[in-house]
């Protein structure tokens, strides 16, 4: 896991110090530095070691052709390097042990778009053609790993955090990206709020050559596989499953768990325990009153931990914190409308500080396995499809005076998706402010914001088609999907990226492995939900987790925002506010809203206010 910052100059003109500009990541790699520059090119890497801790595993790596920056893990790299000896690329080709060098090879021998296929793993990588002097950068297909590139009449700029392109960046604040960002709580790919910087899009390969960019996709060999008929839906769940822990348990250095008291990260420690019984284990206890939830996510943690012989670690974490505003502000690319990445920092460093630089947990298992309440309601979505005249009633039924809060943000979420699109309901249905809302906001014509939500579901759905699948899909269906090339990709990855690097520990997420995503997305939704919502997952396991935790109600693990915007964060979030009314129009937090909706909103203006300032971009 590593970090890198690299440029191909388009002419003559002083380059860019690699040392001091790698130096911005270096968080992302303590543990060694390396330049290379060549002709045009040059790029600066960082390494945290984690396979090959020897001088053979260090970066920028060389081989005959190819110059290599690379941050990620590839989990099936030994495989690869044992379909290189059949095809007489043995031992004596390798240096060290490292999977960096695999990929090198692997592409000395098959070429950049087969080596791609066949990586199973999360990544970004540069690489540099010596022989016809072209970039390829590329990034994993669900994009766990980050990388962002700027292109001008002075060439290409690339790094794996936006803030390291800061410096170069040509243009000021992106209000079209602002007003994304207001919509959906983040910035979706391939937008960042830096005008001119833009995200390698998951699954993307871009070619640069001379003035001429060409993109191309990932298509990964393990999602080409079908089902296999001679197992039942639970064995290929548990096998895949099974099969990605252990995988993802390759490591050099020392190994833990972040525990949540979930079925997902519960279902991580029980399979990684069965592997080795060397392991960490991390979890977060909300010091706060965040109701018996927030206790008892903490307290079924420090269980499973005891069972499994662990040696665990519990954080307190303080909404009062956040007020330290350069903890998280200077961790953050971009803002996010979570506060609990706060948490994910914190704990982050505990793990680095009890010598444990690889941390396991449970990310997307939701989203593939149909696990949130809010899935069941696209079936309501559904049901009011299928009744005439159902629009032209709601309303009135909004207008009952004794309808609890909670029934009537239904009600109106109802009116305004009746018979709408999927991708037009699915925006309505999860975002943070309406397009209009959005709008008014960022001061930017409505139809203008329109057009960029628009765009930005366009690609999710073509993303979400790129997916296995081998049948057609159930509207409940592609609303998982979308969140998983959505809210996955561009939300929980980047926010665990850099709550993770920041504090030098690489995340590793076992349930985005390409063999299970292949195995949850061609089962058909009412497989995986056929005991109630990840009844299947449930199933499969049902001999390894402890009951207590299979029957639990499902706990979204985020902070309680309306806790925390009310009291203890209330001065922060008014102070941060106030100021962005002096270049956002506030009007649309008057607008009347769920109270954990209306502290989202609140929080997600301050953050971006605070955000703002500290990084010194002109509104």
């Amino acid at each position: 896991m590593c970090g890198f910052v690299g440029y191909v100059q388009a002419g003559p003109g002083p380059r860019p110090d690699l040392r001091a500009w790698s130096d911005v990541i270096f968080h992302r790699g303590p543990d060694q530095g390396g330049c290379v520059q060549q002709g045009p090119f040059g790029v600066g890497t960082r390494r945290l070691s984690i396979l090959d801790l020897s001088p053979a595993g260090n970066q920028p790596m060389r081989g005959e052709r190819f110059v290599l920056a690379f941050n990620g893990e590839i989990y099936n790299h030994w495989d690869l390097r044992r379909a290189l000896a059949r095809e007489g690329v043995g031992p004596d080709a390798f240096r060290g042990t490292s999977d960096t060098e695999t990929v090198l090879r692997a592409v000395e021998h098959w070429g950049v778009r087969t080596t791609l296929a066949r990586l199973n793993g999360i990544y970004a990588l540069a690489l540099w053609d010596t022989r016809d002097a072209s970039l390829t950068l590329a990034r994993d297909p669900l994009g766990v790993k980050p990388l962002y590139v700027q292109r001008g009449p002075g060439g290409v700029q690339f790094a794996s955090e936006l803030k390291a392109l800061r410096p170069h960046a040509t243009g000021g604040l992106d209000r079209e990206a602002l007003a994304l960002y207001f919509v959906f709580g983040f910035v979706p790919s391939p937008y960042t709020l830096l005008k001119g910087v833009r995200k390698v899009r998951p699954g993307e390969v871009l070619r640069i050559y001379r003035d001429s960019c060409r993109q191309a996709w990932i298509t990964p060999e393990a999602w080409e596989q079908p089902l296999d008929p001679g197992q039942t839906p639970e064995e290929q769940v548990r096998a895949t499953v099974e099969h990605a822990v252990e995988r993802q348990l390759l490591a050099d250095v020392p190994l833990g768990i972040a525990l949540s008291g979930g079925v997902d990260s519960t279902l991580v420690a029980v399979l990684a325990a069965r592997r080795t019984s060397d392991l960490s284990s991390f979890s977060i206890r909300p010091a706060h009153a965040g109701g018996p939830a927030a206790g008892a996510d903490a307290d079924l943690a420090a269980v499973t931990a005891r069972m499994l012989g662990f040696r665990h670690h519990e954080i307190a974490v303080r909404p009062q914190e956040v007020l330290e505003e350069s903890i998280v502000l200077s961790m953050l690319d971009e803002p996010v409308n979570e506060p609990y990445i706060l948490a994910e920092i914190l704990l982050s460093r505990a793990t680095r500080e009890a010598g444990v630089p690889v941390l396991l947990t449970g990310h997307a298992a939701d989203e593939l396995f149909l696990g949130y309440e809010g899935y069941t309601s696209v079936q309501r979505w559904l049901s009011h499809n299928r009744i005439p005249l159902l629009g032209a009633a709601l309303p009135l039924v909004d207008r009952l005076p004794f309808l609890p809060d909670e029934r009537r943000q239904d009600y109106r979420l109802a009116i305004r998706g009746w018979r709408r699109p999927l991708p037009e309901w699915y925006v309505l249905s999860t975002s943070a402010f309406s397009v209009e809302e959005a709008a008014t906001l960022t001061g930017l014509p409505a139809e203008g914001v329109r057009a960029a939500v628009d765009g930005v579901m366009r690609e999710a759905v073509d993303a979400a088609g790129r997916l296995p699948a081998g049948r057609d899909l159930h509207p409940l269906e592609l609303f998982a999907r979308l969140d998983l090339v959505l809210n996955v990709t561009d939300h929980y990855n980047l926010r665990l990226d850099r709550a993770s690097m920041s504090q030098s520990v690489e995340a590793r997420v076992p349930f985005q492995d390409l063999e299970v995503v292949n195995t949850a997305l061609r089962l058909p939704h009412t497989t995986l939900l056929q005991g109630g919502l990840k009844g299947l997952l449930k199933d499969a396991f049902a001999d390894l987790l402890p009951e207590e935790i299979r029957g639990r109600h499902k706990q979204k693990f985020q902070a309680p925002v309306a806790r925390w915007v009310a009291e203890p964060l209330a001065p922060w979030v008014e102070e941060w506010t106030r100021r962005a009314g002096g270049w956002l129009d506030l009007t649309p937090l008057g607008a009347q809203s769920h109270p954990g909706r209306a502290a989202s909103r609140r929080w997600s203006v301050a953050l971006l206010e605070a955000w703002r300032r500290d990084w010194g971009l002109e509104a």
